[in-house]
């Protein structure tokens, strides 16, 4: 029988009392909730960040042809109008509205839509000789707001072209929705994917990653948080679209025509199935947070098909009501944006569950199961998110040009900026974890010992902090303080590190909220194809010159004219030549039809060689202020 040692050698650690036992907890609570309290700072400064900038939503769709065509000349009164889009568009939000040159409106029927991309207003009674304005405005496929105006006159006679300008800026201006309610809208759009991350990414890990967790009451609250979050950005959401779209203020959130055109729509319906999916899915969590404690009751079987269905389902509803359900192959493209989404969504409410449940406690032990199952399942998501995203830009975008040309794909580039932030932290979050799990078992390298043959190998001395070990960090045993040390400072930097992940995964979201209310390029093929362009400033007027597909050959020539502050600028009229030096040609003058305030188009323009052309352009501000620009077009 082995003999106790001496009493002088034992160690005698004080009895916790009841009262000191119940330190720790409160501890781990109040860094559990300081966690949450962080995050919940970073969540409200996301909204914040995409509420401002949600106004800036440009259309997906684009008009094909209006009839009359802009600045078309009538001997005849038109019997009707219309408008003809590259895709189905929805005119329950808005419809199709005729003003004379005064901004009166003028008497039509109800709006009639003989194909899914065309729009007929009938008119009531014959127009008089003069300038008439034409105002649409629309919902797309993909869920933005599309609209516009275009003039045409009848007879002779009429309001000035620069009035007749002034006029239908203001219209389009008057037909934008209110500031706050543009700022509520980006916000539930923020609101849909952060409280999906919390939702989804929380039942994984507490349900698959680490089933401990169940245990914890900050998981429980992290998804119910997520679960009331989602549920309330989708119920509100709903009429916030339907404002938005409709161009109203506060006030038509209480209207119930609102309500109905909303819900009828493909995102208002998608957004009413995914409140019945959030009905079926608080049952489910019930289940997940009452199968405790979870080394002793596990979750039914009948369970795990559910919540997979339920799952996938909800991580679905943001793709078949945005960019994905349009373009081209949309069933693939739902699939790619459902798996971007549910990696985005594991990864994320991994993080916050890890970063307010797992890392605020005191035995490394117990955290070291949740660390290295997390770790892999990250490194998985992280591989799913680069597939996806690769493609949806490709899809979207189609090319480097667009990157740089298209408000979408700058903001494109920050969220890729931002995701290499946060996925360089990931790594030193990883470099951390196999720091503090690489080592054998018991063991610790401190420095070189002779070894087998008279060599030099490191020797290893007792560990504190491996597999099985239950070593408390805040309250070491005597003698271990220095190992433990360590590895509680390792700890510490990894709670760091992770905290850093959540923020930077906040930003992510924040930006991803700007994207899909902002919509891609207007033709992804043509910027696959290839696309050609010139931006030339001047103190008064900038003058932005795009053509598709860029090639010698047959292009469409878009010329859109901004102020200073880069907001579309009405002018009276543009005169754009365009010369080529390397050869001895006379410039060739581009027609120009406009089709709304500040924008112009030359379809199917001939441009014969490839080379450096120069552009010529002309803008008359007013019927006296005119300012001259140059500048060059490469044509492949």
């Amino acid at each position: 029988m082995a003999k106790a040692p001496p009493a002088a050698s034992r160690t005698v650690r004080p009895r916790r009392t009841h009262a000191t036992r119940g330190h720790a907890p409160r501890g781990r609570a109040r860094t559990a909730g300081a966690c949450v309290a962080a995050l919940v700072v970073v969540l409200v400064a996301g909204g914040a960040l995409v509420g401002p900038l949600a106004g800036t939503a440009a259309a997906h769709a684009s008009v094909v042809a209006t009839a009359p065509g802009p600045a078309e000349v009538l001997e005849r009164p038109p019997t009707s109008v219309s408008v003809e889009f590259t895709e189905a568009v929805d005119p329950r939000l808005g419809g199709v509205v005729v003003y004379d040159g005064r901004g009166l409106r003028v008497e039509g029927g109800r709006v009639r839509q003989p194909t899914p991309e065309r729009l007929v207003l009938p008119l009531e009674g014959d127009l008089g000789d003069g300038t008439y304005i034409m105002t649409w405005r629309v919902v797309s496929a993909d869920g933005h707001t599309v609209q516009g105006t275009s003039t045409f006159r009848v007879g002779d006679g009429g309001a000035a072209p620069e009035d007749v300008s002034a006029v239908a800026a203001g219209l389009l201006a008057g037909q934008r929705a209110d500031p706050s309610v543009a700022f509520a809208w980006g916000v539930a759009r923020w609101a849909v994917f952060a409280a999906l991350a919390l939702l989804v990414g929380g039942a994984v890990f507490a349900a698959a990653v680490w089933p401990p967790a169940r245990d914890a009451r900050a998981t429980r609250r992290i998804v119910l948080v997520g679960w009331v979050g989602l549920t309330v950005a989708t119920a509100v959401g709903i009429p916030l679209f339907g404002a938005y779209s409709r161009g109203g203020g506060p006030t038509a959130l209480l209207d119930p025509d609102v309500w109905r055109d909303a819900v009828a729509t493909r995102l208002g319906t998608i957004w009413l199935v995914r409140l019945g999916l959030l009905v079926v899915a608080f049952g489910l969590l019930r289940v997940l947070v009452q199968a405790r404690p979870a080394d002793r009751v596990g979750l039914p079987r009948w369970w795990w098909p559910a919540a997979t269905v339920v799952g996938i389902a909800l991580v679905s509803t943001p793709g078949l009501a945005g960019h994905a359900s349009t373009g081209d192959l949309p069933a693939l493209a739902v699939i790619a944006d459902a798996a971007h989404t549910a990696a985005m969504a594991v990864w994320i409410g991994g993080l916050v569950v890890l970063a307010a449940v797992v890392l605020p406690g005191r035995v490394f032990a117990r955290m070291e199961p949740a660390i290295d199952r997390f770790s892999r399942v990250a490194l998985v998501s992280v591989g799913v998110l680069v597939v996806t995203g690769t493609y949806q830009s490709w899809r979207l975008v189609g090319g480097f040009a667009a990157l740089r040309e298209d408000d979408f794909g700058r903001l494109l580039v920050a969220k890729v900026v931002i995701f290499g932030a946060m996925v360089v932290v990931a790594s030193f979050s990883r470099e951390i974890v196999a720091r503090l799990d690489g080592a054998a078992p018991g063991s610790e390298p401190v420095g070189p010992v002779p070894g087998p043959g008279g060599g030099r190998r490191p020797a290893r001395v007792p560990l504190p902090v491996v597999r099985g070990a239950a070593v408390d960090l805040a309250d070491p045993p005597p003698g271990d303080g220095a190992g433990t040390a360590d590895a509680a400072r390792e700890v510490r930097r990894l709670r760091r590190s992770v905290g850093l992940e959540v923020v930077l995964a906040a930003l992510v979201l924040a930006v991803t909220a700007l994207l899909v209310n902002t919509s891609p390029p207007a033709d992804g093929a043509a910027f696959r194809e290839g696309v050609a362009g010139v931006r030339v400033e001047d103190p008064q007027v900038t003058l932005d010159l795009t053509v598709l597909p860029g090639r010698a050959g047959i292009n469409d020539l878009h010329v859109n004219t901004f102020s200073p502050a880069g907001t579309p600028l009405p002018v009276a009229a543009v005169e754009l030549r365009l010369a080529l030096p390397a050869r001895d040609l006379p410039p060739l003058v581009v027609p120009l039809r406009q089709l709304g305030p500040g924008h112009y188009l030359s379809p199917g323009l001939d441009i014969p060689f490839a080379g450096a052309w120069r552009v010529e352009a002309t803008i008359r501000i007013t019927a006296v202020d005119r300012v001259d620009l140059t500048g060059t077009l490469g044509i492949r």
